[in-house]
């Protein structure tokens, strides 16, 4: 009987040792989502920011294109003109 006794409470012992490791587990992979979670937040914020740089690039080079097809024949125009002179 005593035997039994022990063979139990050393079951329960296990049991509770391994509900111990399972939580502690599920504890660290919680962790691990949050993680991920402000990861994901940090990279989002990156593309948007980056987005965002592109679009003031492109919007820069139409800027500089328009203003060369403005410059250019001036340019010319007053090149032209020094050298008739």
């Amino acid at each position: 009987m005593d035997e039994k006794i022990e063979l139990l409470k050393a079951i329960v012992s296990n049991q509770e040792t391994q509900l111990q490791q399972q939580k502690e587990a599920l504890d660290n992979q919680t962790r691990a989502l949050e993680m991920q979670s402000v990861q994901f937040e940090r990279a989002e914020s990156i593309n948007k920011k980056s987005e965002e740089i592109q679009e003031k690039a492109a919007s820069i080079q139409k800027f500089s294109a328009r203003l060369l097809y403005v410059l250019v024949p001036i340019l010319i125009v007053a090149v032209l003109a020094l050298i008739l002179r």
